[in-house]
C-alpha cells in the first residue's frame, strides 16, 4: 500500500507539471491574440483545446489526490491494527491483572461470608467494582483505538492521550520493571489534533523505547530500565508544544538515522516489526503541521522529540 501511495504521489506531480504547462501556453495564445487583435481560427482551435485539456487535467488531479487520501487513511488504519497485534499479549496482561483481583476477592468472600462485617463485604465489592471498570475502560477504548476515525482536529489534551497510551502498554512496562517518569506541564496551551492519530504515534514512541531498553537488559546486569516522557512549551520555537521520549535504551546506530522514517525499514527481527510505525507516525505528525526527529541518541539511551503548533499554526523560530 505504501507504494500505491509512492506512486500516487508520483501521479499528482506529473498531473500538477501539466496544469502549468497548459496554464502557459493559454497564456502565451491569449497574449497573441491581444497583440495581433487578430484571433485566427486556427489559434482559436488551438486555444479551446488547451482549455479543454486543462479542465480533464484538473479533474484527474482531484481524482488522485483524493485516491491519495483515501490510501493513506487505509495506511495508518493497516499500521494501528498491526500494532494492535504486536500489543495483544500486552493487553492481555492489562486485563489479566483486575481479573485475578477480582478472583481473588471473590474467593475470600465465598470462603469468609458469614464471618464478614457489612462494612467489610462493602469494602471486598468496591474493589470488584474498581476493577471491573478498569476492564471496561481498557476494553473501551480498545474499540475506540482499533476503529478508523476521520480526520477531524480538535482541541486535545496531550497528557490525556499519553495515559489513554498506556492503557494498552502499561502493565508491559511494569512487568519488565522498566521505570516510567511523566512529567507534564500544567496548564500547557491545547494544540488541535485528531487525539486517535496522536495515540497512535506515542503508542509507538513508548514500544520502541521498551524495545530498546529490553534489548539493552539482555547484555547489561543490574539494569534498570527508565523511560521519561515530557510534555512543554518549546524553548526554542513561537507557540510550540515539545513531547519528548527519553530512554536509556540501546540506542540508534548513526548508520540507520537516516532511515528510520522510510516505510518498511526494521531493525527488529522477522514477525517482530512491520517496519511502518515511525514511517506512519512521520506521516501523521506532517499532517498535524509539527515535526518529528531524534533529539539525540547514544548507547545511554534515545530521545524522540515530537513538535506540534499551537491550534492550527506552523513551527516557526
Amino acid at each position: 500500500m505504501s507504494e500505491q501511495c509512492e506512486h500516487l504521489k508520483d501521479r499528482c506531480a506529473e498531473l500538477e507539471r501539466q496544469l502549468r504547462e497548459s496554464e502557459k501556453k493559454s497564456l502565451y495564445y491569449q497574449k497573441i491574440a491581444q497583440q495581433t487583435g487578430d484571433v485566427r481560427l486556427r489559434e482559436t482551435e488551438m486555444l479551446s483545446r488547451l482549455v479543454e485539456k486543462h479542465k480533464r487535467t484538473e479533474e484527474d488531479l482531484r481524482k488522485a489526490n483524493k485516491e491519495l487520501s483515501d490510501k493513506h487513511i487505509q495506511l495508518i488504519q493497516t499500521a494501528k491494527l498491526a500494532s494492535l497485534g504486536e500489543l495483544s499479549a500486552g493487553v492481555a496482561h492489562e486485563l489479566n491483572q483486575p481479573l485475578m483481583v477480582i478472583r481473588s476477592v471473590s474467593q475470600i468472600m465465598l470462603r469468609k461470608f458469614e464471618k464478614l462485617s457489612s462494612e467489610q463485604i462493602r469494602e471486598q465489592l468496591t474493589n470488584i467494582e474498581r476493577n471491573t471498570k478498569r476492564m471496561m475502560n481498557i476494553i473501551n477504548h480498545l474499540r475506540t483505538f482499533s476503529r478508523q476515525t476521520p480526520s477531524e482536529r480538535t482541541a486535545v489534551d496531550l497528557s490525556r492521550i499519553i495515559e489513554d497510551a498506556f492503557l494498552m502498554i502499561g502493565e508491559q512496562m511494569r512487568l519488565r520493571n522498566i521505570h516510567v517518569e511523566k512529567i507534564f506541564e500544567p496548564n500547557l496551551s491545547a494544540c488541535y489534533g485528531n487525539s486517535n492519530q496522536l495515540e497512535q504515534v506515542f503508542l509507538n514512541m513508548i514500544a520502541n523505547a521498551k524495545d530498546a531498553i529490553i534489548e539493552k537488559m539482555t547484555y547489561t546486569n543490574d539494569f534498570t530500565g527508565r523511560l521519561e516522557i515530557i510534555t512543554r512549551t518549546s524553548p526554542d520555537y513561537q507557540n510550540v508544544i515539545e513531547i519528548l521520549f527519553k530512554d536509556n535504551g540501546i540506542g540508534i546506530s548513526q548508520k540507520y538515522r537516516n532511515k528510520l522514517f522510510d516505510p518498511f525499514f526494521t531493525t527488529k527481527e522477522v514477525g517482530k516489526g512491520t517496519g511502518l510505525g515511525l514511517s506512519i507516525s512521520y506521516g501523521i505528525i506532517k499532517d498535524h503541521h509539527g515535526s518529528i526527529d531524534v533529539m539525540e541518541t547514544s548507547s545511554d539511551g534515545t530521545t524522540f522529540r515530537i513538535m506540534l503548533p499551537f491550534k492550527n499554526g506552523k513551527i516557526q523560530k
